[in-house]
């Protein structure tokens, strides 16, 4: 099967900015991530990680503030998936240290600190409604909020349906919405825009947007340049970290 990650000319990377063409002439440019080491966000220090004993990728360091949206690329097989994995504590480090304000933070203290949206949105949704998605996200949530977000989701008229009752497109945008609503430090979004329109992307974007205004750090891993510069402030490559790629 080929590959969907675009062919690239690594020749590009240039940095800062970071910069990057695929084959469809489509132009990433975004400042690279911060190194590793911050006090204030998110700080990636030397992590190797390691998926059924097969290392996947090692010596990933990088940083990320509060209220900005940091995009994650690289090739398939790099390692997101599994480092989306780790940081939300759903995979341990085989080494290396995640801090959030300057704190180290474990793995069981990860997956209370954030909340990631997986590819597959299917093995996230345990509710037996879409409201009742939404409260179990965030228990404390006022109504009028639950509310606000599904509209803004076109999700408002199927609050009593049950979400695997939905169409692919409508998962990924109640899974999108109930990591808004959950109220975590660290929102991870892994490939969020996968089986949604244009349309359905820009909103997404804008709702990610939106978030800078109330003190997270937010991660995203795509494919889709188009969404990570218009979403994005900052870019890390896992290029180099992977085990593969050496």
């Amino acid at each position: 099967m080929a590959s969907l990650w675009p062919r690239i000319d690594w020749s590009a990377l240039i940095s800062p900015p970071w910069r990057i063409h695929c084959v469809a002439n489509a132009v990433l440019e975004l400042p690279p991530a911060d190194p590793s080491g911050a006090q204030e966000g998110l700080s990636v220090e030397n992590l190797s990680c390691a998926f059924d004993k097969q290392p996947v990728f090692s010596g990933l360091g990088f940083s990320a503030k509060r209220g900005e949206v940091l995009g994650i690329v690289g090739h398939n097989g790099a390692g997101k998936t599994t480092m989306t994995r780790c940081l939300c504590g759903l995979l341990k480090e085989v080494n290396g240290t995640v801090r959030l304000d300057g704190q180290t933070l474990k793995a069981k203290q990860r997956n209370k600190a954030s909340f990631c949206v997986m590819q597959d949105v299917n093995h996230q949704l345990f509710s037996d409604s879409v409201w009742n998605e939404c409260e179990l996200a965030q228990p404390d949530c006022p109504p009028e909020r639950i509310e606000e977000i599904l509209r803004s989701f076109d999700l408002l008229d199927f609050k009593d349906r049950h979400p695997m009752a939905l169409s692919g497109g409508q998962k990924q945008r109640l899974a999108v919405a109930t990591a808004i609503l959950s109220n975590k430090d660290v929102l991870v979004f892994d490939e969020p825009t996968s089986g949604l329109d244009y349309h359905r992307m820009l909103e997404v974007s804008n709702m990610i947007r939106k978030l800078n205004d109330e003190n997270k750090v937010i991660i995203i891993v795509s494919h889709d340049f188009e969404f990570l510069g218009r979403t994005c402030d900052k870019i890390f490559d896992m290029e180099g970290c992977s085990i593969e790629s050496r």
